[in-house]
């Protein structure tokens, strides 16, 4: 990436999904760049951070500790560079993006507070993947493929809606949630050898947060074969109050919850549901 890219292609770029750019920066120091040739300096550096960091797209650096003619003194002006400075533009919204295996409990899993019990009697979701709990209150269910094998969950928080690379999934949607406060956590089986159990945020006062959940490889479910993809799930949150909205729906197991909660809405409706 040019460092004199425009705003306009960096604006671009954040709006097709870039998540993370890598520079070869080699070192903070002005002697030692110029030494290697490398054409550019220290303050172009922390202008491109900076420029990115706007747009939420995250940056990684490289560094090159030790290299020919340099001083003992000279590595402290990289380690700023490559650690408080880097610290400091970090955009504040990707805070830790952990990624666990869980154990869904019986074809579901939550995002709850502390405390929050595995499981719920609430039917599947209107939009096949995701909805906001009528039981446990304050949470989110994510219907899952599979009943109780382990499936991938990447979680993180974010401070507004973020891009995701649409393609990337089956299943796309963005719910609400009125939150009761605490750190968020996903919560799985509890009678699995290791807990199934995520906490992906600091301590969050209670309001209105949207969550997006995006899937993939939940058609496989129960028949899925060891040599096949294990289910993907992406969940970012984020302090909002905006209508739920369906992304993208393309899963063939997203389809046939989306058949059965309509059924059982009308049996729901004629009386003859719970």
């Amino acid at each position: 990436m040019s460092c004199t890219g425009s705003p306009h292609h960096l604006d671009q770029l954040a709006a097709n999904g870039l998540r993370e750019v890598a520079f070869g920066i080699e070192s903070g120091g002005k002697r030692m760049l110029a030494h290697i040739d490398k054409r550019i300096t220290p303050a172009m550096v922390r202008s491109v951070v900076r420029r990115l960091t706007e747009r939420g797209i995250a940056d990684k650096g490289y560094f090159i500790l030790g290299l020919p003619i340099e001083t003992r003194a000279e590595p402290a002006h990289t380690v700023p560079q490559g650690s408080t400075e880097r610290s400091r533009q970090r955009p504040r919204e990707r805070a830790a993006m952990p990624t666990e295996t869980i154990f869904p409990e019986y074809n579901r899993f939550l995002i709850g507070p502390p405390g929050c019990m595995p499981g719920s009697a609430d039917p599947p979701a209107a939009n096949g993947l995701a909805e906001a709990a009528r039981d446990p209150a304050g949470a989110a269910l994510i219907d899952t493929g599979v009943k109780d094998d382990p499936i991938t969950v990447t979680a993180e928080l974010a401070d507004r809606q973020p891009a995701v690379d649409a393609e990337a999934w089956e299943d796309i949607v963005v719910i609400g949630i009125d939150w009761t406060g605490g750190p968020m956590q996903v919560v799985g089986a509890d009678d699995t050898v290791a807990p199934s159990l995520m906490t992906f945020t600091p301590d969050l006062p209670p309001g209105r947060m949207m969550i997006l959940v995006a899937a993939r490889n939940r058609d496989y479910g129960e028949a899925r074969g060891d040599d096949e993809p294990t289910e993907e799930y992406l969940l970012i949150a984020w302090p909002g109050d905006e209508p739920d909205q369906a992304i993208k729906q393309e899963s063939l197991h997203g389809a046939d919850i989306r058949q059965d909660r309509q059924e059982q809405d009308a049996l729901v409706a004629e009386g003859k549901g719970p």
